[in-house]
């Protein structure tokens, strides 16, 4: 068996040539929009000198419009009406996919949009009811809107494309016509203030025409600044950043939140000048387009305020300035187990500024680690199946993530070596099959005769795993050897923003499926990590849970090819009571014979239900063979973890259900055996510890919810009924389209909710 090297936590990184770009860039656009604030200031005195009011022609034009009898119909001019028809009045090169995430201009495009379509229509139909007799300036300002929005749309279109440049440039022309028409508005802003008095409806239609126009102003400098971060990281080259020793990968995550912190503060005042809109001035036909951007800015400011905690988040995981030991489990969720799958390898990773080095991948996978665990504890009662003692390789025994994590770095540091880590993250097969789909194959034919490709990973890699130690004692070596191959064609492929995006939405997908979990001690990267349901915790809720999670205990690889199906019927009584039932039921498809999934499959299923939930009736539970279990050594001790965890867990004979509590649930489970080719269902009845109160006379309606929460690595589909009384009915609904029978597969934690009254 391999020996690995004595590992130190951390190793010091040299500070001294590191760049500090957040400070850097920070002064430089804080001095440029100094220059360019005093650019517009000088500009706006000097035509104020040139363009004096006549105090004659002041008067005449108060008179003109005093004299009016009723205000002239407006009629947009005809390129304002082209536009609202459809008509562009600039080319646009406009591509009709969109794409998500941090490079989207779809981020942008509804708000700005809805904007400047009403900016457009109501500033010059402003001027014209204001000042009937100065076409020109009417014209002029007609002139200014339409044009910043020909270059708002031209720097949309250029950031789809990923052309960077030349979306900053189309961005900041749009703002300095934005800037020329509130010159423009500035000329005539004190006559506004005089006649306002007399004439407060005709007033706030020029109020809300400045407000649209300084928002989109704001919108302008927004998307500009994200351009230009978005420009520079365009330009990196990743595979080098990965490697260079003065100029760190994590520096372009610098970049990025140094490009979004201005442009959240421009998107901020552009929310605020939006709402100061106010509807009733907007023409009837044009108020959906305001009315619509008013709800979706604030939207867009938590997408933007959501992805600068993401960058923070980043930047921690990516050891920014404090370097993280990442301990990696490929989970094999072929064999499920709580935690998302059994632990077949392992490797440690050191990871400083966004530069990745492999510390360790022991050849032998897991059992490397094994062998060197000092303490000898109990294993769970139902592990005792396949050994009495509890070790690394069984240790993602808890539902709760964090709980694997704590309890595998415990077996980690009570070895020969001792090795402790900052981070603890498990990653499935799934996940490495769809990053080869990006990277393609890896040439391995050298040391092993092989490509590797998403189609044949799991395969290759499970055939050379399942060698037996006296045949190969370096079995998982294969792993240990194709991944920094992988990682470089990841960062080379990253290069490229359109493979870049894929990438990230991999990764996005993956854990929001929880294909990857991760838990970190630091309490701050943790909580970051818990806010986006990333780490794999038993979530606390005030009305009815569900968790379903089953362990294969000596089943072999044979998850894969079994189907899991829950059938929940959820009844609320006349009374306000609610009984769940739950049907579970596996169906094996695999073949007889084979090696990995032609075993029958013994799985230990547990259901995670609200604290005080009282069990009506089980059934369809078995028991295996209590010959079969490994008797552990009286010598040997209870884990102290196990039973602060699980606590006494009791079994009735007859049922053959295990109870207990645990991470605030009413857990019952047992053994579920399902032979190759057959399948086996369990079904339980239970009361849930509330009742829903409505029709009294201080409390009219109740709300009941459902979440169901995802097990990593299982794939179960649901069919799921709510039975209300017929005198009951649904106020509010959540989702929207919220149906009392539903079918879905089950890919990400389920929620909804109704509010009902009688």
């Amino acid at each position: 068996m391999e020996k690995n090297t004595v590992l130190s936590h951390h190793s010091a990184i040299p500070q001294n040539n590191i760049v500090d770009l957040r400070s850097i860039i920070a002064k430089r656009e804080a001095l440029k929009q100094k220059k360019q604030s005093l650019k517009i200031l000088k500009k706006r005195k000097k035509k104020n000198q040139q363009k004096l009011i006549n105090p004659k022609l002041f008067i005449l034009k108060i008179k003109s419009f005093f004299n009016f009898k009723k205000f002239p119909k407006i009629t947009p001019p005809k390129k304002v009406a082209s536009l609202l028809s459809g008509r562009k009045p600039c080319p646009v090169n406009f591509k009709n996919q969109t794409k998500s995430g941090f490079f989207s201009s779809a981020l942008f495009r509804p708000l700005i949009s809805f904007v400047i379509l009403s900016l457009i229509f109501i500033l010059p139909a402003t001027v014209r009811a204001t000042f009937s007799q100065s076409s020109n300036l009417e014209n002029s300002l007609t002139a200014s809107a339409e044009e910043a929005l020909g270059h708002l749309q031209n720097a949309l279109a250029s950031m789809e494309d990923f052309d960077f440049p030349a979306a900053t440039e189309e961005f900041q022309t749009a703002q300095q016509q934005f800037t020329l028409a509130q010159n423009q508005v500035n000329e005539i802003n004190g006559l506004v203030r005089v006649i306002a008095p007399y004439f407060p409806g005709q007033g706030k239609v020029f109020a809300s025409g400045v407000h649209l126009l300084n928002a989109g102003q704001e919108l302008s400098l927004a998307g500009g600044q994200i351009a230009k971060a978005l420009q520079e990281i365009s330009q990196a080259d990743i595979t080098q950043l990965a490697k260079d020793q003065d100029n760190k990968l994590t520096s372009l995550l610098v970049v990025a939140e140094a490009g979004l912190a201005p442009a959240m503060q421009n998107m901020e005042k552009a929310d605020q000048e939006l709402q100061a809109v106010s509807l009733a001035s907007i023409p009837e036909d044009k108020r959906p387009f305001v009315a619509q951007a008013q709800k979706s800015l604030p939207q867009i400011n938590n997408a933007l305020q959501e992805g600068t905690n993401s960058i923070e988040f980043l930047l921690g995981f990516l050891g920014h300035n404090n370097p993280q030991r990442h301990l990696v489990l490929f989970a094999n969720n072929r064999e499920i187990r709580p935690g998302g799958g059994f632990i077949g390898s392992l490797g440690l990773f050191d990871v400083a500024d966004g530069q990745v080095s492999v510390v360790s991948i022991p050849g032998g996978g897991i059992y490397d680690i094994a062998g060197q665990v000092l303490t000898k504890s109990v294993a769970p009662q139902p592990l005792q199946l396949i050994n009495a003692n509890w070790n690394i390789q069984d240790a993602n025994w808890f539902p709760h993530y964090p709980a694997c994590a704590q309890k595998i770095e415990k077996f980690l540091e009570d070895n020969n070596n001792g090795v402790s880590v900052d981070i603890v993250e498990s990653i499935n097969p799934d996940v490495v099959e769809k990053l080869l789909e990006i990277t393609g194959p890896l040439d391995m034919q050298k040391d092993y005769g092989l490509v590797i490709s998403a189609d044949n990973f799991y395969e290759v890699v499970q055939a050379q795993a399942e060698k037996k130690f006296e045949e190969d004692p370096q079995s998982k070596r294969l792993i240990a050897d194709m991944t920094p191959l992988l990682f470089d064609q990841l960062f080379k492929k990253a290069e490229d923003p359109q493979q870049l995006l894929r990438l990230l939405t991999v990764l996005k997908e993956a854990l929001d499926k929880k294909d990857i979990v991760i838990y970190a001690n630091d309490p701050h990267l943790q909580e970051m990590l818990s806010h986006r349901n990333w780490s794999g915790e038993i979530m606390n809720t005030d009305r009815d849970y569900l968790h379903i999670n089953v362990a294969n205990i000596g089943g072999g690889k044979t998850d894969k090819v079994i189907d899991n199906t829950a059938k929940i019927t959820t009844t609320i009584a006349d009374d306000g009571s609610v009984i769940d039932q739950v049907s579970f039921e596996r169906v094996h498809k695999g073949k007889a014979g084979d090696p990995l999934t032609g075993l029958d499959n013994f799985s230990f299923v547990r259901f995670y239900l609200p604290l005080g939930s009282e069990i009506l009736s089980t059934q369809g539970f078995e028991q295996p063979d209590p010959q079969l279990f490994h008797k552990p050594d009286p010598s040997d001790a209870i884990d102290a973890d196990l039973q602060n965890i699980s606590g006494d867990i009791s079994l009735n004979p007859q049922t053959n259900v295990y109870s207990n509590t645990e991470f605030n649930k009413q857990v019952v489970g047992g053994w579920i055996i399902t032979e190759v080719g057959g399948s086996s269902s369990v079904t339980i009845t239970y009361q849930l510890p509330f009742k829903i109160e409505t029709g009294k006379l201080f409390k009219s309606s109740d709300h009941y919810s459902f979440f169901l929460q995802k097990q990593p690595g299982l794939d179960l589909l649901v069919d799921y009924d709510l039975i209300l009384p017929s005198s009951w009915q649904v106020a509010f609904s959540y989702p929207q389209d919220f149906q009392a029978h539903s079918q879905f597969k089950l890919e990400k934690d389920y929620f909804s909710g109704i509010l009902l009254t009688r």
